[in-house]
């Protein structure tokens, strides 16, 4: 299966570290491969879209953690 989410330009430091946390954090909070990806996927992008622009302290996470939350409740 392929799934993609909108592209964003720039480089962001940080995003695969943010990512592989989510799809790790899915897949103890018992979500299959696919789906903890999707979430993750879903999880960057919004963060990147909060973000804006690149910047080298990474990216604004905190404010899309109530979501990730919601998400795996």
């Amino acid at each position: 299966q392929v799934y993609q989410t909108q592209q964003i330009p720039g480089h962001f430091h940080g995003t695969g570290d943010l990512f592989s946390a989510v799809f790790t954090g899915g897949l103890l909070n018992g979500l299959q491969g696919y789906d903890a990806g999707v979430l993750a996927a879903n999880f960057v992008e919004r963060v990147l879209q909060e973000t804006k622009t690149p910047t080298p302290f990474g990216v604004k996470f905190e404010t899309q953690l109530p979501w990730l939350w919601d998400q795996l409740s």
